[in-house]
């Protein structure tokens, strides 16, 4: 896991000096989450894909759609807003992020397949756990509620097996966006 994270390696643009820069390794998902959190409504490709993807299920017109996303989508505690905003980000960085997570997804599976029949499996699954950054885990938490984190019949597995097992529950608080979206797990026991 330790290899893949360090070969792991993206581009950003520093919004501040307006260049681009090379991140890898750790810093990569460090960088990707801050991505992820900054993103805003006023974004048009965001505002476009939110649009394509949300307004066509609820019937609003370009108004309607920025006053329900709160135009300062960080005031927006709304978990499906901020899975269709992750489903936006996670098509930016697919290439980067797609094998991590199908790495990570056939590693739990592996570990639990292995170790389920001597009882022991929980602790392999947090042998992974502390390898993951609270950026990875920040991933992980929208990644698995996504599009992104169904299987081939559009169900939740990755889901289910990361909280039956409790991969997230050393997740801070604020990693999340808004601390309500714990809830989407039931099962795990945040420690918050």
């Amino acid at each position: 896991m330790n290899e893949l994270i360090a070969n792991t390696k993206g581009t950003f643009l520093d919004h501040n000096l307006q260049e681009s820069f090379e991140a890898s390794g750790y810093e990569y998902f460090k960088q990707a989450f801050k991505e992820f959190i900054a993103i805003s409504i006023n974004n048009s490709p965001v505002f476009n894909y939110l649009k394509e993807n949300y307004s066509k299920d609820h019937q609003l017109d370009d108004e309607q759609l920025k006053d329900h996303f709160l135009i300062d989508i960080t005031l927006n505690k709304d978990i499906e807003t901020w899975i269709l905003i992750y489903e936006y980000f996670f098509q930016r960085h697919t290439s980067e992020l797609g094998h991590f997570f199908r790495y990570l997804n056939s590693l739990i599976k592996y570990a639990i397949q292995e170790r389920e029949n001597y009882g022991d499996e929980r602790k392999y699954i947090d042998i992974i756990q502390t390898q993951l950054t609270d950026d990875q885990l920040g991933l992980i938490f929208y990644n698995v509620l996504s599009k992104y984190g169904r299987n081939q019949k559009k169900k939740l597995k990755f889901k289910k097996r990361i909280d039956k097992y409790q991969l997230l529950e050393n997740i801070k608080e604020t990693t999340l966006i808004h601390r309500n979206h714990h809830t989407e797990y039931e099962k795990t026991i945040f420690r918050f």
